[in-house]
């Protein structure tokens, strides 16, 4: 920039700052002065009529400007104070140098009171998720199940980081909370890092002049705009019209993900050494300390077997204690893309290796969990599913399943649906105690009506008490409330889902959970309202009509007398009769007969089990879930 010396009356004074236009023009921007209030930006000098020149620091100008005003042109009483801004950095932004120009205020010293408020840490998806078979809709599903997200969220996030290298999908402020969440989500089979969001901030406030007013401010604005994570693009020489958006923006930004998930050796960091009976003891009942000292036990003891057999290879058995704290400091953000990928897969072993010990442990077939276990499948099933069966290997094969079938899972639903009244998605013991007795009346009474057949197929607890259903019900009940309930008050459906099928996992949980899920929403589609009463008036005169078609006043209407009356032929009366005799005795009572002639809109009466809406949709009663749902369509 060059200054005149002879400054003509009315010239502007104050701070300038050059702003760069192209790679050979800048534009002359006045911000006014820095004593003033507010700041008053308009352009002196355009691009293409400024000669400039580089200047080592943007320092204030007023002192050069004011030396050169006329003598006529100053007050008498001014004082000429020079003001000096602070040194400015070479890497200084166009907005930092605007920050620096505002007076303080109390919004500012807020702002740097709060500067040192821990920040949340951010769950994020990496693209390696998807390597392998992994679909879109398995993973969004184990988001919705994992981290409660919305359905529609969760499948943009999965779709996301199939096309990005990493997806931002939750954050949360408790570090213990993201512990239990990426052990859930790695266990499953996904790649998950965490990013602490104090970490990039200060990357992001230290970024260079170059980016202009490109740059952005914090962690979360990074990650609001741009889906993915990308690393250090450099220049290219693609012209800036067939360059892609997105990548402009992150033109010239060095972010470095700092990873603290796990240590080097996850079961330091699984299961840690400090002790907390100092903690626990005191605050809880001695129920609850003998069963944490259990706990404590069986973590102990899973230590030692996985310590006894080290990872082939391993040579960090021999390092001291302060080596090893130097590697745990070490973050996975400086290794490389193959030795990343190598500790993932070694870690997510030996995670998998914990949980299936620990889930053997604790899951152990004690005669009780049979026990509970035949019960509760004949409860829900009807029967105990090895009545068949000729030698003992092939009655255990029942506790040995992981994974329910389909229809299993659907009549295990069904009676979900009849346990869970409120519709909390937890039933208690009142529930549970009320049901059982008449399921298992139910279930009794059809199997002494196959006679000694169906007697046979009932188990020896529930044969002995054929006549005393409710004996029966209370030893159903009690098993099951110390199975089910233990120290609770209530349970759940994934509680009924580990007595059923005592071999499952964690994943084949979550995959029978996501069947109920679909039924939910299939259920949801095809609910109903229940249809009204048909009025007494129209009630009366179907009964009238009844009555004048059975000419032998029996009460039956038979295949002969509809043909009498002439306004039907042979082939419609077996329609009639194959679709509305629900007895099957091959003739029409009063009942039936209503629902034949029953005005679409309404139901013929208290216990008809089929109706037409007003636009003439079939409805029927679904007995498995207690309500009414449309009929499918037959094309």
């Amino acid at each position: 920039m060059m200054l005149v010396p002879e400054v003509k009356p009315g010239a502007l004074s104050g701070t300038y700052v050059l702003e760069e236009r192209s790679s050979k023009f800048f534009n002359m921007v006045s911000f006014g002065n820095p004593q003033s209030v507010g700041i008053k930006k308009r352009v002196v000098r355009q691009a293409d009529r400024l000669n400039y020149t580089e200047l080592p620091s943007l320092s204030n100008l007023d002192e050069l400007l004011v030396r050169t005003r006329p003598p006529d042109m100053r007050p008498e009483e001014e004082v000429v104070v020079p003001v000096r801004a602070p040194p400015v950095d070479a890497r200084l932004t166009i907005g930092s140098f605007r920050r620096l120009l505002r007076p303080g205020s109390n919004e500012s010293r807020l702002e740097e009171e709060t500067k040192d408020v821990p920040l949340q840490w951010h769950l994020l998806l990496l693209k390696a998720s998807f390597n392998g078979k992994l679909q879109v809709s398995t993973a969004a599903n184990w988001l919705v199940e994992v981290l409660n997200l919305a359905p529609e969220e969760a499948r943009q996030c999965a779709q996301a980081a199939m096309v990005h290298p990493t997806v931002r999908i939750a954050s949360f402020d408790d570090w213990k909370v993201v512990e239990e969440k990426v052990e859930t989500l790695r266990a499953l089979g996904l790649a998950i890092q965490v990013g602490s969001a104090a970490t990039h901030r200060a990357i992001v406030n230290n970024r260079g002049a170059h980016q202009g007013r490109l740059a952005k401010d914090n962690y979360m604005e990074l990650f609001d705009q741009v889906p993915g994570l990308i690393r250090s693009p450099r220049p290219s020489p693609t012209p800036p019209a067939k360059s892609h958006q997105h990548r402009a923006k992150w033109r010239g930004m060095s972010q470095h993900v700092v990873m603290d998930v796990l240590s080097k050796d996850p079961v330091k960091q699984l299961l840690p050494e400090e002790d907390e009976a100092a903690h626990f003891a005191g605050s809880q009942s001695e129920a609850e300390w003998n069963e944490w000292k259990l706990a404590k036990a069986r973590k102990k003891t899973v230590k030692n077997i996985l310590l006894k057999h080290p990872r082939k290879g391993d040579g960090n058995t021999a390092k001291s204690e302060s080596d090893q704290d130097a590697s745990d400091r070490t973050t996975l953000g400086v290794k490389t893309t193959f030795s990343f990928r190598n500790s993932v897969l070694e870690t997510r072993k030996k995670m998998s290796m914990i949980v299936g010990l620990a889930q053997a442990q604790q899951n152990a077939l004690t005669p009780q969990r049979k026990e509970a276990c035949q019960m509760l499948r004949f409860f829900v099933f009807g029967a105990v599913g090895n009545e068949k069966a000729k030698t003992a290997e092939e009655k255990e094969a029942i506790f040995e399943q992981r994974l329910g079938e389909r229809w299993q899972v659907q009549l295990l639903y069904n009676l979900w649906e009849k346990l869970d009244i409120d519709h909390s998605g937890r039933c208690d013991f009142g529930e549970l105690n009320a049901f059982a007795e008449l399921r298992l009346k139910d279930l009794v009474e059809q199997a002494l009506s196959r006679g000694q057949r169906g007697l046979a197929g009932l188990p020896a607890w529930a044969a002995d008490e054929t006549e005393d259903v409710a004996k029966a019900a209370l030893k159903l009940t009690r098993t099951l409330e110390q199975m089910l309930f233990a120290s609770k008050s209530s349970f759940v459906l994934e509680d009924m889902m580990r007595i059923l099928w005592p071999a499952s996992q964690l994943s084949d949980i979550l995959e029978m959970r996501r069947w109920c899920t679909e039924m939910a929403d299939s259920l949801e589609r095809t609910a109903t309202q229940t249809p009204p009463l048909l009025p007494e008036d129209q009630l009366d005169d179907l009964h009238c009509i009844f009555q004048y078609f059975d000419t032998d006043h029996d009460g039956q209407l038979k295949v002969p007398d509809l043909i009498a009356t002439g306004f039907l032929n042979r082939n419609e009366v077996d329609l009639i009769m194959q679709k509305y005799d629900v007895d099957g005795d091959g003739m029409l009572g009063l009942s039936e007969f209503t629902e034949l002639l029953c005005p679409a809109g309404y139901r013929a009466h208290e216990k008809a089990t089929h109706a037409t809406l007003g636009n003439g949709r079939r409805v029927f009663y679904d007995d498995n879930f207690c309500r009414w749902r449309l009929a499918p369509n037959k094309r």
